[in-house]
């Protein structure tokens, strides 16, 4: 290695007395270099090697004797790597209360579920549910539910339904996506996560999740996945249609949707009548 010239690995976490240590174990190194305090202010940049020369402080790598194997086994010698500490993923806005549903469609509760199939293989549900009615839209069945597919779903969904304008999930890999994270932005669906480790949170996904649970996965038996899909399909109508919600004052969730827009039609008329509109002003 020729003299005055010595190379540092930027390694995160690694402090300036030990690249110092580094830079003495290569041959004709010189910690008097001009170039040595501006390479250890860039300690923890993580860029890989920094070539030092007291010509030019620094000089691009691979132009000295001395390589990035080199560095790497000095650095793995005198056990001076730096590790880099990775960072669980997490919803990037605060945390505030969960609003509350006015109306249909305004906000749903999404979330996956788990279970088994005859012989042993995996497969995933994803459940979505309507915060204001508990009607539940969609039940899709997979041996794989990536953000991908989530997007699809949704977009499934609003061919038919429209899109709410806000979402109630945790923190699961599928919905901290960047897929799904995109179609929210481009369409202006907010997204709320839950805090990580409070499921009561999205408690209107949790219930309907243990009525799921005992009522049907816990009592059929899935052969294949399309078996699986037909069943909680099947489930889904009568869910929908025929199983009286405590909550709805007994009604199934279509029968309670139905008597408000009937209500709310009804009021509306009687406006209309009573304050009807005015002619333009001429």
């Amino acid at each position: 290695m020729a003299a005055g010239k010595f190379c540092v690995e930027s390694a995160a976490g690694v402090q300036a007395d030990e690249v110092a240590a580094v830079v003495l174990l290569l041959p004709g190194a010189s910690p008097r270099s001009p170039g040595l305090d501006a390479a250890l202010e860039r300690v923890g940049c993580g860029a890989g090697a920094i070539w030092v020369s007291p010509a030019d402080d620094f000089v691009p790598a691979g132009r000295g004797s001395a390589n990035h194997k080199l560095i790497y086994r000095l650095y793995r010698q005198e056990h001076l790597s730096g590790r880099t500490k990775t960072r669980k993923k997490r919803a990037a806005q605060p945390r505030v209360p969960l609003g509350r549903a006015s109306k249909a469609n305004e906000r749903w509760a999404m979330d996956l579920m788990a279970d088994r199939l005859a012989d042993g293989r995996a497969f995933g549900v994803l459940t979505i549910v309507d915060q204001f009615s508990r009607e539940c839209p969609l039940l899709e069945v997979g041996a794989s539910l990536t953000g991908r597919r989530v997007v699809d779903c949704l977009e499934r969904l609003a061919l038919f339904r429209g899109r709410p304008q806000a979402i109630t999930v945790d923190n699961g890999s599928e919905f901290c996506s960047r897929g799904l994270d995109a179609w929210a932005y481009q369409h202006g669906v907010k997204l709320d996560f839950i805090q990580p480790g409070k499921p009561v949170e999205n408690g209107f996904i949790e219930s309907f999740h243990g009525k799921l649970r005992d009522e049907s996965l816990n009592t059929e038996i899935f052969f294949a996945l399309e078996d699986a899909r037909q069943k909680l399909a099947r489930w889904r109508r009568d869910y929908n249609e025929q199983r009286p919600h405590s909550a709805l004052g007994g009604l199934p969730p279509t029968e309670h949707l139905r008597r408000i827009v009937e209500k709310t039609n009804r009021q509306n008329r009687i406006a209309k009548i009573r304050f009807p509109l005015l002619p333009p002003v001429q």
